[in-house]
């Protein structure tokens, strides 16, 4: 499993656009493979994502779902390898976002740094940092005034 995510990773890499047909059963795929219990698995799914958002036309249900699967992960690895796969999307796509997807996705962003947990709570900070250079001026302010507020 490990080899063909790789590969398919490469090949997103170097002909991104030519697999485009592909898009749904790749998508499909690698965001399955976000749950499998090896981490070096999710991993190279998280990357292989990172470069299929680059020729994705409509991003928000790739985003959509990277959101739900991680406010529905129960194990802690699998959630911080999703908040990595959310963060290595936003970084290349961020601007494919829509507003109300984007403003979910902030919000709950917010609510995981008070996570019990050290590496949720990091990878939702990075995630966030990665956002916060998509947001509009009143909402990026709302971000830094909320994170200001001592807990």
């Amino acid at each position: 499993m490990l080899n063909s995510l790789e590969t398919l990773a490469l090949l997103l890499a170097k002909v991104g656009a030519l697999l485009k047909p592909f898009l749904p059963q790749l998508q499909t795929t690698f965001v399955k493979s976000l749950s499998d219990p090896h981490r070096q698995v999710r991993l190279k799914a998280a990357t292989a994502l990172s470069h299929l958002i680059v020729i994705h036309t409509r991003a928000d249900p790739l985003f959509n779902e990277l959101y739900n699967g991680i406010k529905a992960a129960e194990d802690p690895s699998i959630r911080e390898t999703s908040l990595q796969a959310l963060r290595g999307v936003i970084t290349p796509a961020g601007d494919k976002m829509s507003d109300p997807i984007r403003r979910s996705i902030v919000t709950a962003l917010m609510a995981m740094l008070s996570h019990p947990e050290d590496t949720s709570r990091s990878a939702a900070a990075g995630c966030l940092g990665a956002v916060c250079r998509r947001l509009p001026t009143d909402e990026l302010d709302a971000v830094i005034f909320y994170s200001s507020i001592p807990r």
